[in-house]
């Protein structure tokens, strides 16, 4: 190991004559500077890093799409009952809030489920983790707080779509 002041690449020949002076046997087969070795070492953690990272932001979209269809189905099924509603005085924002209120029932459920199956497996990630704890209630609260916003996004389309249901178009669709 060999410090330097400028670039350290370039002073690798004259670093071999040097210690070949001292020892001729010493073999030196590769050249290489402290970044390029912190890398190397680091590559598989930053790899596994990226792809968790990945599959976890997958995971979230394919949860706010299935809370979408969730509550776009609901919307469906309840058309007429949302209708009814209408035709006796509901405002669109009392209809809004009752489909963001399901909505919200499905994703806290979801999220309570979620956050234990995690805490329990947590451990099983221990050797991956750096600097966090498994258990991290930041990190815990940071992606309920994420699934939270992803489901009232998704929640909001069929919200807005159920307080624009047309009450005798509704009434008599079935």
């Amino acid at each position: 190991m060999a410090r330097t002041s400028g670039a350290p690449l370039s002073l690798g020949s004259a670093i071999r004559k040097a210690i070949w002076e001292i020892d001729a046997t010493q073999p030196i087969t590769n050249v290489f500077t402290f970044h390029d070795s912190t890398d190397l070492a680091l590559a598989r953690p930053r790899l596994l890093v990226v792809l968790l990272g990945s599959f976890g932001v997958v995971g979230l979209l394919l949860g706010a799409v299935g809370i979408y269809g969730v509550l776009s189905a609901l919307v469906n099924q309840r058309q007429r009952e949302i209708g009814v509603r209408i035709a006796l005085g509901a405002q669109s924002g009392d209809v809004q809030r009752m489909v963001l209120r399901r909505g919200f029932l499905l994703t806290a459920s979801g999220i309570a489920i979620g956050l234990a199956g995690a805490w329990l497996l947590s451990r099983f990630l221990a050797a991956v983790l750096y600097g966090v704890a498994p258990t991290d209630p930041l990190t815990f609260a940071g992606v309920a707080g994420a699934l939270a916003f992803a489901a009232l996004l998704a929640s909001w389309l069929p919200a807005v779509r159920a307080a624009r249901v047309d009450p005798v178009v509704a009434l008599r669709a079935e």
